[in-house]
């Protein structure tokens, strides 16, 4: 299920350039040299991949997962409602995976592992 479009001052788009940004990402793209001006006359809209391939906080890991392989991504906007709630990692998903494996089976009786 793909998230409607954001509204508002911002787009979807913005919010996650933001956070490449605050990432750090965006300072890496040079590899050591001075692209600071380079990079103020760049518009996001010649680099960007139009729609944004998103993922909804209500889907399963197991979703997540085959989003992000089947689009080669690292990482997916996490949008709700048009807004940008979230970013998700792989290493989120890893996290989240070895968490479960550690996690006892509890009290269900028909053996099968809690959701």
């Amino acid at each position: 299920m793909d998230p409607p479009p954001a509204e508002g001052p911002f787009s979807t788009a913005d919010a996650v350039v933001a956070a490449l940004l605050r990432s750090g990402a965006v300072a890496r793209l040079g590899h050591g040299r001075d692209t600071s001006h380079r990079l103020r006359r760049l518009r996001v809209r010649r680099v960007m991949r139009p729609p944004p391939l998103a993922v909804d906080p209500e889907m399963t890991v197991a979703e997540v997962e085959e989003r992000m392989a089947s689009a080669g991504a690292a990482w997916l906007p996490v949008i709700e409602e048009g807004h940008l709630v979230g970013i998700v990692t792989l290493a989120d998903l890893e996290a989240a995976l070895a968490l479960r494996a550690l996690e006892p089976t509890g009290g269900s009786r028909s053996g099968a592992a809690p959701d």
